[in-house]
């Protein structure tokens, strides 16, 4: 009997080790700061919607450590995706190019109210989110300050249009890719001027989702176009676009990264 309950204390106690040990790895994981790991982890912010618990995915490329600091690329999503997911589809090209990818989990780019004074709440919540992981990061890992990107695809947009730009000491970039876009009826831009500056590139495609190319219900041009006809109006001195002739409705992450990568390129040789 006595044997018995030896073994049950000694099963107990190896049970308890193997628990604190998963314990201690969910929390490394999943909250508390962003730490310099090569590769893709994925953490919790506090603040937030709740969409997908807040989760948040960092991919830090094998370039980090060999450099005093690289470049950030902030991605947003499209509808019914989350920042888990996307932080997958961005590990190859952050090594290839050498930048540090954040793929927060955005509740807007799934469904963004259409009332302007319920949409202001919600952008309040996002802003909070997105606020709190940017100060993480910026305190935790060597980011290049000068090179921040943040880029939507698809619903993203609604992040990148609403949330992104409320942040004017961090983003030095946008990237709209197939994106929904929202300007013409309430924009989030407080001064409009600091943003008039600095490169923004919009891209879609002629057969895409028909909302963004004007066949659906939102508006007659399409919102790839609506997007670049409203900055050109606010006088933006750095808009791309492209329209590409085939793929449909797709992400095209590589693009955005070529174009980004093009932009440091650009700016590091001036300083040379």
């Amino acid at each position: 009997m006595k044997t018995l309950k030896k073994r049950t204390v000694a099963w107990t106690l190896s049970l308890s080790a193997v628990l604190c040990v998963v314990v201690g790895l969910y929390l490394i994981s999943f909250g508390g700061s962003i730490r310099p790991s090569r590769g893709e982890r994925i953490y919790r912010a506090r603040k937030g919607a709740g969409y997908n618990k807040n989760r948040f995915g960092v991919y830090i490329p094998g370039r980090y450590f060999e450099s005093d600091g690289l470049p950030l690329v902030v991605a947003a999503h499209g509808a019914n995706s989350d920042g888990v997911d996307e932080i997958r589809q961005w590990g190859d090209l952050a090594e290839k190019h050498g930048f540090i990818v954040i793929a927060p989990s955005y509740a807007c780019a799934t469904n963004i109210a259409s009332d302007n004074d319920e949409k202001r709440r919600q952008i309040a919540v996002e802003k909070e989110m997105l606020g709190e992981i940017l100060e993480n990061a910026f305190a935790n890992l060597r980011i290049d300050g000068r090179h921040v990107l943040h880029t939507g695809f698809s619903g993203g947009g609604a992040a990148t249009w609403y949330v992104a730009t409320c942040f004017p000491e961090y983003f030095t970039a946008f990237c709209l890719r197939s994106a929904n876009f929202y300007g013409r009826d309430f924009s989030p831009i407080e001064h409009l001027v600091t943003w008039r500056d600095i490169p923004v590139y919009i891209l879609w495609s002629r057969n895409d989702h028909e909302v963004i190319v004007g066949r659906g219900f939102n508006t007659a041009i399409g919102e790839g176009m609506e997007a670049l006809r409203f900055m050109e109006s606010k006088k933006f001195s750095r808009l791309e676009s492209k329209v590409f002739e085939s793929g449909g409705h797709a992400p095209r992450r590589e693009e955005a990264a070529i174009w980004f990568d093009k932009l440091n390129n650009a700016d590091n040789a001036k300083e040379e």
